[in-house]
């Protein structure tokens, strides 16, 4: 057992540590299934949101936490909605080789520019239908890949109630 010692927000905090053996299994780097091209140019990414947990199952049913982040929404850099037409709340449908799916859109600043997020805590509307999914399976752990699929580029249209992506 090892101590040591940390100053935090000054103050001098001690850590006992237990040493552990841990083994580390290294894979070769493999590309996602899908890699952007001039059909599917944007990345779409998914992931989770601060306020919920998993698929939400539990979190959703807490009302403080649905009103943080109540329906599932689109992040999607000013540069790249400016690019298709896209503004804040605007119901964008996204399509990859999979599926489409509709979202209103959420304009930030904190996502890439080549990039969108939905996260996937909602099984109405779910953006896991949209994802490479079984086609995808990490070679060790067998987990499905949910991180990149690719959008099509398509320019929004202001006629119709939703706007293409």
């Amino acid at each position: 057992m090892t101590t040591q010692v940390h100053h935090v927000f000054g103050k001098t905090v001690n850590l006992k540590l237990t040493t552990v053996r841990l083994t580390l299994t290294l894979t070769p780097y493999q590309p996602p299934v899908e890699e952007p091209d001039a059909d599917y140019p944007v990345v779409l990414t998914t992931g989770r949101v601060v306020s919920q947990y998993l698929s939400g199952t539990q979190t959703r049913r807490i009302g403080k936490l649905v009103d943080i982040y109540p329906e599932p929404l689109m992040e999607i850099h000013p540069e790249l909605a400016a690019k298709y037409g896209i503004e804040e709340g605007d119901l964008v449908r996204i399509t990859t080789r999979r599926n489409s799916a509709v979202f209103p859109a959420n304009v930030v600043v904190t996502i890439r520019k080549d990039s969108v997020f939905v996260p996937y805590h909602w099984g109405v509307n779910s953006v896991n239908q949209l994802t490479v999914g079984l086609e995808g399976l990490d070679p060790i752990s067998k987990m499905p890949e949910f991180k990149v699929e690719c959008l099509q580029n398509r320019e929004n249209r202001r006629e119709e109630s939703q706007r293409l992506c």
